[in-house]
């Protein structure tokens, strides 16, 4: 089972995955009936829905009317179900680009594979951030510590040496090693792994404002169902089951009962458009939080700069030499983890510099450290172990006798862009490392390494579409300040004579100050992970941030961040907590999905101000006629087909047009703002019913309800037009499908008020030619363009946006 050398042959790989099965660590996505069940079946809406469907069919009405109700109740269960099963779909298909990789020895060439397919007898290579894929013997490692607490409970670090086992669903804090896997799958100490990597359930700042705004709404609905029940009750001679049928349905038909199942077929078909653009959106709420995000924090190396480093030049005494300990502290178990400065050198090796490694042991090494900004590598060399310490110089310096002409190189080459890497060694007795409470001095320096990062051709051209949408991005890096410096006047993020700050500067400031400066100021290097949490927290006291990170040091600000951003080749442990997940490492990339996510948060602001707008105004204005009238101004039924025909064009909103305008600042609401609104359009409604009412107000029962029926329903299909932009309504057209469903909505209206059986289903009365264009240039024509004029109004003088 054991071959050590060569790892397997594929061939006999293949024949155990056979044999064995994939190594599937996670859970099998199943679709969850008992949560559908519980929140789109056994909701409060579809509850009292079927109440009224009760009381229809056993309070001696018509019995089609009892089952067009409970149609009603049926057709909103399965648009939840279709909209809940196409999420679902999407999620099993989005996991595709989650799957975890790792670096396999097979037929004695190291291959990246999906951890899928890993089986017993596999060599692995493991290292600090990663997720142990399946259960396996430690062949070789170097300071090798694993979190088992998904097994344990506890969170303490556990040290790992040779021969001792690790477990599938662990996680790798510190070190690298070599594993041999032994099982893999179900057979697992910890086979059932899938919380590991689900979906988290971290609410959107949307979801949040639309939750306080839902528990207002239905406080006022039930206080004044209750007083329209109660008034009714005493003071009409009405069917008592049928005031309480009519009184629960109008309560429920202003709250948005198919928001849930928008939302979701909204934010499903926009994260496909992200896939197309190479962003993989982990938390699908993430969607509306990437449209109120106005901070962007990230570092400049590989989102600004190449990240592909060059090694320009080296000066020290003896290059072979700094070449030689610089590859020897790179090189680990496997090289796969080389660091980005690691890549460079390994580029730059001679044959002479490859020989002399041979006769170069690693005995431990500690990766980078980015609280010291330095790696460290026990080396054994003749039998003499040697400590060799690379990294930022300014740190390097503080361990050996520091001359103040490689400070002045440090800051010259700096200047000009370079990054620079420095390099020191030291005799030790015994294995030690440098720590924040052990300082190593007296160690001998042994050069610098220069390296140049390139821009990016996009860099800039990314910083001009931030100006546009109105986010300021801001370079949270742990570089040396004159290289940040050089690289962010290139892309025009900072002028000529603006402050760099540091860490040090930073950590000086009184609060009020450190606040202050992070605001006002967009660059800032030599930092730490505690420092850029810190910076990050301090600025969401204002605004909606989003962090771009990577490791497994990014871990908290990442989980801090209103959406945190990673890369596909992040660490598992940082991919694991993100939000977002770039295929392509790219500012542009990131600001592209902000752009797309403000389309998608303010098409679902639409649906809110449609449907609310609509309700509100059937609400008031048929509350209020029932207080005058001997009968219901609309029967439970009617009601409920005005409110299906009202919303059937809102599932188009996906494909609904944004115009450029409406994206260059962050698409935030605050929920007294949208109530506002809300209810001033809502008033204008409800006018206009009243208006239809009084000029046929001498009619029959069966007449008038007819005409109220066909004013409310016109009014709400073309409210639509007006409420989907701030702007007047023809300088925003809606797109092709916005058209046809609403014609598709009329069409069904003039069908149900002008054929004779489905008339007489809904108790509508014939109403002639002249009467259905009236109220239709009226209420469609008229209403378009009076509550065109009456939202400018509201905007510009109550609220001054939305």
């Amino acid at each position: 089972m054991r071959k050590e050398i060569f790892g397997l042959e594929e061939e006999e790989a293949k024949e155990r995955l056979k044999k064995y099965g994939p190594n599937v660590f996670w859970k099998e996505i199943s679709f969850d009936w008992l949560r559908f069940l519980r929140e789109e079946v056994f909701n409060l809406f579809n509850i009292l829905l079927f109440f009224v469907f009760l009381i229809s069919f056993f309070g001696g009405g018509k019995k089609i009317e009892s089952f067009l109700i409970l149609l009603f109740l049926f057709i909103s269960i399965f648009v939840s179900l279709i909209s809940e099963l196409n999420f679902h779909h999407l999620s099993k298909n989005l996991r595709k680009f989650l799957r975890k990789k790792v670096l396999v020895l097979r037929s004695g060439k190291k291959k990246i594979i999906d951890a899928e397919f890993l089986v017993p007898g596999d060599l692995i290579y493991l290292s600090k951030g990663e997720r142990i894929p399946a259960d396996g013997e430690i062949i070789n490692c170097l300071n090798f510590l694993v979190n088992e607490q998904v097994l344990t409970g506890e969170s303490k670090p556990v040290e790992k040496k040779m021969g001792d086992e690790i477990f599938g669903g662990t996680e790798v804090l510190e070190g690298e090693a070599e594993i041999l896997i032994t099982k893999t799958g179900k057979e697992m100490r910890f086979g059932k792994i899938g919380e590991l990597t689900s979906e988290t359930s971290k609410k959107s700042a949307y979801q949040k404002e639309l939750e306080k705004f839902t528990s207002h709404l239905l406080i006022l609905v039930l206080i004044f169902v209750l007083g329209l029940f109660l008034f009714h009750f005493f003071t009409k001679e009405i069917e008592k089951k049928e005031i309480l049928a009519f009184a629960l349905i109008l309560g429920i038909s202003i709250v948005p009962e198919l928001f849930p199942p928008i939302a979701v077929f909204t934010l499903t078909v926009y994260s496909k458009r992200f896939a197309k653009r190479k962003t993989i959106v982990k938390r699908i709420s993430a969607i509306e939080d990437l449209g109120v995000i106005d901070v962007l924090c990230t570092d400049k190396t590989g989102t600004i700069t190449t990240n592909e480093l060059k090694l320009e030049k080296i000066l020290a005494k003896d290059e072979n030499e700094f070449l030689k300990f610089a590859t020897s502290l790179t090189f680990g178990i496997s090289q796969k983890y080389l660091s980005d400065f690691g890549r460079a050198i390994v580029k730059e090796l001679d044959k002479k510099t490859k020989d002399g490694l041979k006769k170069i042991k690693l005995v431990n090494r500690k990766l980078f450290d980015p609280s010291l900004r330095i790696s460290q590598g026990i080396l054994e060399i003749e039998g003499k172990k040697i400590l060799v310490v690379g990294g930022a110089p300014e740190f390097i310096f503080e361990y050996c006798q520091k001359e103040e002409e490689w400070l002045e190189k440090v800051e010259e080459y700096s200047k000009e862009g370079f990054r620079t890497y420095a390099l020191a060694k030291k005799e030790i007795e015994k294995e030690e490392f440098i720590t924040k409470e052990k300082k190593i001095e007296g160690m001998e320096f042994l050069g610098l390494g220069i390296f140049r990062d390139a821009l990016k051709p996009s860099a800039k051209e990314a910083l001009i579409l931030a100006e546009k949408l109105g986010v300021d991005v801001k370079v949270l890096t742990g570089d040396h300040p004159e290289v940040a410096r050089k690289v962010a006047l290139e892309i025009g993020l900072i002028e000529e004579k603006e402050k760099v700050f540091t860490e040090k500067e930073l950590l000086s400031f009184s609060e009020e100050e450190f606040e202050r400066v992070v605001e006002n100021y967009n660059l800032f290097a030599r930092l730490s992970p505690e420092t850029k949490y810190k910076i990050v927290k301090a600025l969401q006291k204002h605004h909606r941030v989003g962090y771009l990170g990577e490791g497994i040091n990014d871990l908290p600000t990442i989980k801090l961040a209103d959406v945190g951003i990673v890369v596909d080749t992040a660490q598992d442990a940082a991919k694991d907590v993100a939000d977002v997940i770039l295929l392509e490492k790219d500012l542009k990339v990131i600001l592209e999905g902000i752009a797309l996510g403000r389309q998608a948060f303010l098409n679902l602001i639409k649906f809110l101000r449609h449907t609310m707008s609509d309700n509100f105004g059937n609400f008031f204005a048929i509350g209020f006629l029932s207080f005058f009238l001997p009968f219901l101004p609309l029967t439970p039924l009617q009601i409920l087909l005005t409110d299906f025909l009202t919303d059937f064009p809102l599932f188009a909103l996906p494909t609904d047009n944004v115009l450029p305008s409406e994206i260059k600042k962050p698409a935030r609401y605050k929920t007294k703002e949208l109530f506002s609104l809300l209810v001033g359009l809502g008033v204008v409604a409800a006018v206009f019913i009243w208006i239809s009412f009084s000029i046929f107000k001498n009619h029959p029962p069966e007449f008038l309800r007819t005409i109220v029926f066909l004013t409310t329903t016109l009014t709400g299909i073309s409210v639509f037009y007006s409420i989907r932009t701030d702007d007047w309504f023809f300088k925003s057209q809606p797109s092709k499908l916005i058209h046809l469903t609403i014609l598709l909505s009329l069409f069904f209206l003039f069908s149900f008020l002008c054929f004779a059986p489905l008339r007489s289903w809904f108790n509508f009365s014939p109403l002639s030619f002249q009467i259905l264009f009236s109220l239709f240039v009226l209420d469609f024509i008229v209403f378009i363009l009076v509550n065109d004029v009456a939202k400018k109004i509201i905007l510009k003088y109550f609220i001054k946006s939305f």
